[in-house]
């Protein structure tokens, strides 16, 4: 039997933000989206507590998070996601706030050499 993830690790009540679209894990191990034609939409935006981050060159910061506070959004997952794995991700342009992000990179203790993959590039946050 799988571990069910609940990455409680990280706890502030900073981190739990507003977001309008994510992605989680579906019952046969895929990935859907909240937003997508094909599955269960989600009426957005969601409240969730991000656990942890890191920077993607293609998109940006990309964060995983866990439902917080959110009864629509922990009864969607029930119905939808892995029954081992209701963790949901998203992006830094999925954030209904986006002057949060600094913040958010701050508390997640993302070092900039982890979200500068090219020698010489430098990532604006904020």
């Amino acid at each position: 039997m799988r571990k069910l993830h609940t990455e409680e690790s990280i706890v502030s009540d900073e981190l739990i933000v507003n977001a309008n679209w994510f992605a989680y894990t579906n019952a046969s191990g895929g990935t859907n989206m909240s937003d997508s034609q094909f599955n269960e939409r989600f009426a957005a935006p969601i409240r969730a507590r991000i656990t942890s981050g890191f920077y993607d060159y293609e998109v940006g910061f990309r964060f995983r998070a866990v439902a917080a506070d959110d009864p629509a959004l922990v009864a969607y997952l029930e119905r939808n996601a892995s029954p081992s794995d209701r963790r949901i991700y998203f992006s830094q342009h999925d954030l209904e706030d986006k002057r949060l992000l600094r913040r958010i990179v701050e508390l997640l203790g993302i070092a900039e050499e982890e979200h500068a993959p090219v020698a010489g590039y430098r990532v604006r946050v904020g």
